[in-house]
């Protein structure tokens, strides 16, 4: 449909330094004290683990789509899944580096990473779904999923340095500082790889339509 097409074609991947959220429930670590609903808060302290993340498409659904809908749902509900969490563990790493509390930021990856699990699964259903009527798209699909472990392991290792700089009692010395540039411009490679690859998934996509 149009407003399909019009989904797949807004959606692109944020760089390192992109400031543009997807703007959903997902995970947050806080201070408590907050208003508004939520989903049964973890607290801890003096933070709170927030998860109110729920994947746009279930595992358990991909078996009963057709090889159109399935790309349409990798494009517009996994892939928009995983900006959604990378956005929320790059504020979640912020709230920690802010509650100097390393409890916090280890349970918020914890999380972080089970939902990035979860989407992991859901798109290696897609890419199984589409193996026997189109290979070179399963193919294209599992380049997307490989591609997307290294980043999230990329900006995982990003963090780390990057709390090692802010907790430094001196001034961070110019090899951990040379790094964290290393690792974001690699992130901004990686980025730019993803989009190009979700880029001619959706060309296909509109070829199957």
């Amino acid at each position: 449909s149009t407003e399909t097409q019009r989904k797949l074609h807004s959606l692109q991947y944020p760089m390192a330094d992109d400031q543009r959220s997807v703007q959903r429930a997902t995970v947050a670590l806080s201070v408590p004290s907050r208003g508004g609903e939520h989903s049964q808060p973890v607290s801890h302290g003096q933070w709170t683990l927030d998860d109110g993340f729920h994947p746009a498409v279930s595992t358990e659904a991909v078996s009963g789509m057709a090889p159109p809908q399935v790309l349409a749902a990798f494009l517009s509900s996994v892939s928009t899944d995983r900006v959604a969490l990378h956005r929320a563990l790059e504020d979640g790493f912020a709230t920690a580096v802010t509650l100097a509390d390393a409890s916090a930021y280890s349970a918020f990856v914890a999380c972080i990473k089970q939902h990035f699990s979860s989407l992991e699964q859901t798109a290696r259903a897609m890419s199984t779904r589409l193996q026997e009527s189109h290979a070179p798209l399963a193919a294209l699909l599992d380049g997307v999923n490989k591609l997307e472990a290294s980043r999230l392991e990329l900006a995982l290792q990003g963090q780390l340095v990057r709390q090692r700089i802010s907790s430094a009692q001196f001034e961070a010395d110019t090899e951990l500082k040379a790094e964290a540039a290393t690792i974001s411009g690699k992130l901004n490679e990686l980025s730019a790889e993803i989009n190009e690859q979700l880029s001619e998934l959706r060309a296909e996509a509109q070829d199957l339509d």
